[in-house]
């Protein structure tokens, strides 16, 4: 048995050829067999990404990198028609900064249309990055309002709170997600 696994090649690693933003309007295109359209996204402040990817023929690929491109944040195959398109959407929790996504065909000429969508966190952050260990935990005090935002690129963020008498301590933990843990 064979099992070949392929990426958006050979031109995977080229620049953004467009820039988009995240406003929720399709953007139709066509890229040839093996080959690649780059948009170039960049968020101003921290939120989610919503990213809805059509596919009108078999083998199209979405993918959503960060803007080096060293870390996918999603790839998937679109295998659809003209009469039935093939959806790839995801929604990714992202800082500030700037993205690519990718469209690409396989073995036949892709039609296309991309959505991006953004919905700010709303939050005025006040954690100090890197805590996303607890050798780097930010050191606060008590009585203390802290706003972070946990996004793609890191899972947790830790606090260091030192206590100079036995107490009580209290936290309340809300999260827009509802995934979370103390």
């Amino acid at each position: 048995i064979l099992i070949l696994f392929a990426t958006l090649t050979p031109d995977c690693v080229k620049a953004a050829d467009y820039n988009v933003t995240a406003d929720g309007v399709w953007k139709i295109g066509t890229v040839s067999s093996g080959h690649t359209d780059a948009y170039s996204v960049t968020l101003k402040e921290n939120g989610w990404i919503t990213l809805t990817a059509r596919s009108y023929t078999t083998s199209g690929r979405v993918e959503l990198y960060n803007d080096d491109m060293s870390k996918c944040y999603y790839g998937t195959w679109l295998n659809g028609s003209n009469s039935v398109p093939a959806v790839g959407t995801g929604s990714y929790a992202l800082r500030a900064g700037t993205y690519i996504v990718k469209m690409g065909s396989g073995n036949s000429k892709m039609k296309y249309k991309l959505k991006l969508e953004f919905r700010s966190s709303g939050v005025v952050i006040n954690e100090s990055e890197p805590n996303n260990t607890f050798a780097k935990a930010m050191k606060i005090n008590t009585d203390t309002d802290i706003n972070g935002f946990i996004s793609e690129d890191d899972w947790a963020d830790f606090y260091k709170i030192t206590l100079t008498k036995t107490t009580n301590l209290r936290t309340i933990l809300q999260s827009e997600s509802g995934n979370i843990n103390i």
